[in-house]
């Protein structure tokens, strides 16, 4: 059988409500724990026992005064009465009690006309651990009434916490496998009994997976270290969610580690919106991905145009290229529900629809001043594109998955990167720094005044307008070259 604490404390993490699990003793903990555990205001059950020490017998006052009173009892017991004052006859051996005053309710006065030492008594300490063994108690005979108006007072000492809990089997020992497999509190932890492990997992999109692993895995170090547990987080190139935590220690372990986890997904989702994904119509056709590497070679060997601007990591995959329509945050299941929900309408709609081509060339940039420049783009034409690109994100935003506000009353500005300056810091910083810590500060711009001037009217090509794709930022599908998609609709 189990034992329940008669309160166990709760706490929530955005909408899902989290029962902390009692602390069970030192049964699953080791002798010593390594520096830089739990935060203190979500796990303080070792300020208890840090109090009295893991293997006492409960608070020094109580079990030393007893003692002591046995001793004082024993003494007593072979001193002849006559020798016995009248007045301090009522007093209880030990207690020096004053004469003429009455010893304290619920201890009986000594008897001083015994001449033998008094049987020594079983305290109640011994007998409530006996019986939560299933063993006899350490006496010859059941204690009697004296013995239990004495233990009176001790009703309130410290009783370890490490005494087990009742067994229906007394065959099996106390500490065996299976106590710790049915301890378990947690219904996200689960015992393997063949490694002697706790196992859990939780899900976390892929977009988090960097900032729980940190700059050179100092978050993953730490929280493991914490809370003593391995993480197994999916490769960069894997499209898993799920991050599986291990222990040898215990389950309370596991459910620390996954708490932690719940927190940096709570913090995330409800922090200032950041973007995971992103709507696009693709433009990597095969005649714009040779016309766009033809341009790229022509300005990397041009002595036209400025040394700034001939740098090949400022250049995106030609495999990538593609109209950005809206920025969007999917960090759930059920935003991605929805996500496929409106995709799918849309697709459902336009299937329908005469077929729309899109045209691309000239040149644009972002920021007013040409020789200043952070992204380089070329201009895309084409009857119904703007309209079903404002569709997209009309739609997206309507259901509450845009990354940041976006405007009905501005179309969305249709582009294709040619040049950014944020390609070139990721490469230049990737040993130093994560995607999430490069700032517009750490980008060098480039001039592109005579860029613009000396291709003016270069044309990348018309292609049809046959596919949405919801892509998932900073990642590349191994067999297209492309982003990986979470969504893919096709339109013809």
């Amino acid at each position: 059988g189990m034992s329940y604490p008669l309160y166990a404390e709760l706490y929530s993490i955005g909408d899902a409500v989290y029962r902390r699990p009692p602390y069970r003793g030192a049964a699953q903990q080791p002798a010593e724990l390594p520096a830089g555990g739990d935060t203190a205001d979500l796990y303080d059950d070792d300020d208890y026992e840090e109090e009295y020490g893991r293997n006492d017998d409960g608070p020094p006052c109580a079990v030393d005064g007893f003692a002591k009173a046995e001793e004082e009892k024993e003494k007593v017991s072979i001193v002849p009465s006559t020798t016995q004052s009248t007045s301090h006859s009522r007093a209880p051996p030990g207690f020096g009690a004053p004469p003429g005053l009455a010893p304290p309710p619920g201890l009986p006065a000594p008897t001083a006309s015994k001449t033998k030492s008094a049987p020594k008594k079983t305290s109640l300490l011994q007998t409530v651990t006996a019986l939560a063994r299933n063993t006899p108690a350490p006496q010859s005979a059941a204690p009697s009434k004296s013995a239990l108006k004495e233990a009176v007072p001790v009703k309130s000492a410290y009783i370890p916490k490490t005494v087990a809990p009742p067994v229906t089997d007394t065959s099996l020992p106390v500490s065996t496998t299976s106590d710790k497999f049915e301890s378990i509190q947690d219904d996200r932890v689960k015992y393997d009994r063949a490694n002697n492990t706790w196992m859990g997992s939780i899900e976390l999109p892929t977009t988090m997976h960097g900032l729980l692993i940190g700059r050179e895995g100092s978050n993953r170090k730490k929280i493991e270290s914490g809370t003593m547990c391995r993480m197994d987080i999916p490769e960069r190139w894997s499209k898993s969610e799920l991050i599986k935590v291990t222990s040898s220690v215990g389950s309370e372990n596991v459910s620390r580690c996954l708490d932690r986890i719940e927190v940096i997904k709570h913090q995330k989702r409800n922090g200032p919106k950041t973007a995971t994904h992103f709507a696009a119509i693709p433009c990597n056709e095969r005649i714009v991905q040779q016309r766009f590497m033809s341009f790229k070679d022509a300005v990397l060997h041009s002595s036209d145009v400025d040394p700034s601007c001939r740098r090949a990591s400022l250049f995106p995959s030609e495999c990538k290229l593609h109209l950005t329509c809206c920025m969007l945050q999917i960090l759930s299941n059920e935003e991605k529900t929805k996500l496929e929900d409106v995709i799918f309408r849309l697709q459902e709609k336009h299937t329908r629809s005469r077929p729309l081509d899109l045209t691309i060339g000239g040149f644009d940039i972002m920021n007013d001043n040409p020789k200043d420049v952070h992204i380089l783009f070329a201009k895309v034409h084409g009857e119904g594109i703007q309209k079903l690109a404002n569709e997209i994100r009309d739609e997206l935003c309507k259901a509450g998955l845009d990354a940041k506000y976006e405007s009905k009353d501005v179309d969305v500005k249709l582009h294709m990167t040619l040049m950014n300056s944020r390609y070139a810091a990721y490469e230049e910083k990737a040993q130093t720094h994560t995607r999430d810590e490069i700032r517009r500060d750490d980008r060098t711009p480039f001039d592109a005044t005579a860029l613009m001037k000396t291709f003016e009217g270069y044309e990348f090509g018309t292609i049809p307008l046959n596919r949405i794709t919801i892509c998932s930022l900073n990642t590349e599908d191994k067999t297209t070259g492309y982003y990986e998609c979470l969504i893919e609709a096709r339109l013809d």
